[in-house]
């Protein structure tokens, strides 16, 4: 009912400036094409219809990024940061960028109506959910990025355990939203400098291969504690960082693990 009143609104504002070419309030751009009512309604009509996927599609992206930064934020809580760091001797806070991790994806980028069922079918079998009854059941697929190296993607692991392991012990009752990993990755480089032993050496020999002359931005340095251990710091430096595109910055193979994941990113 809303959607009509507006519609109806920007016609009627239409009809009346045709009607009145000559009022200074006229802002029609074609003051010598004449339309009907039905036509404006109609025209108002199709425009709206445009601008609703549009906004619907921002809205999802909008969502993505919140869970995001909500994830990381879980991830870089303080007892989590402790535990990780009592446990591997190493803190990994400089590790939880936002841009570092994957995305959460609740349905499939297409138009195609049946594409997106038939993968959301997928997606419900592997969180364990059967019967008609669960077939609105919401879940979410973690898409990680191909450029992440076997290394990080243990690393993110143990720490979502720990994460998950701490809520248990709170007794925290929040429902937690199922998500699963198919295998799905996105390949792109990464947008921000990263650690020498976060690049897949596949990824980055195949990125090589692809773009001859281009540069990655690689810290110079692996994080304390991360990596081999010749490729770390002497000190606490951490900020130096430079281009390279050299293989053996690499750290290992990329994960392509179809395990179920509660928070992996």
């Amino acid at each position: 009912m809303r959607n009509k009143k507006i519609i109806d609104r920007a016609a009627n504002i239409v009809w009346n400036e045709q009607n009145d070419r000559d009022a200074e309030t006229c802002t029609l751009g074609h003051k010598d094409i004449s339309f009907t009512k039905k036509d404006i309604v109609a025209f108002a009509k199709d425009k709206f219809r445009n601008l609703k996927p549009k906004r619907q599609k921002q809205k999802v992206v909008n969502k993505r990024k919140k869970r995001r930064k909500q994830l990381c934020k879980d991830r870089a809580d303080p007892s989590v940061i402790e535990a990780y760091t009592k446990e591997y001797g190493a803190d990994p806070t400089l590790l939880l960028e936002t841009e570092y991790m994957s995305e959460e994806l609740s349905e499939l980028k297409t138009d195609n109506e049946e594409e997106k069922k038939a993968h959301h079918k997928i997606l419900l079998q592997k969180a364990g959910f059967v019967g008609s009854d669960e077939e609105d059941a919401v879940v979410w697929e973690v898409v990680r990025q191909e450029w992440r190296s076997k290394d990080f993607n243990d690393i993110v692991e143990r720490i979502d355990k720990i994460r998950r392991r701490l809520h248990r012990e709170a007794k925290n009752k929040r429902v937690h939203t199922k998500r699963v990993n198919i295998g799905t990755v996105k390949d792109h480089a990464p947008e921000i400098p990263v650690y020498p032993f976060m690049l897949s050496n596949d990824w980055l020999a195949k990125f090589n291969q692809e773009n001859p002359g281009a540069s990655l931005d690689i810290k110079t340095c692996n994080l304390r504690g991360f990596g081999p251990i010749d490729d770390q710091p002497d000190t606490q430096e951490q900020d130096n960082h430079g281009p390279g595109t050299t293989p053996e910055n690499g750290g290992g193979e990329v994960n392509h693990s179809n395990d179920m994941d509660d928070g992996d990113m």
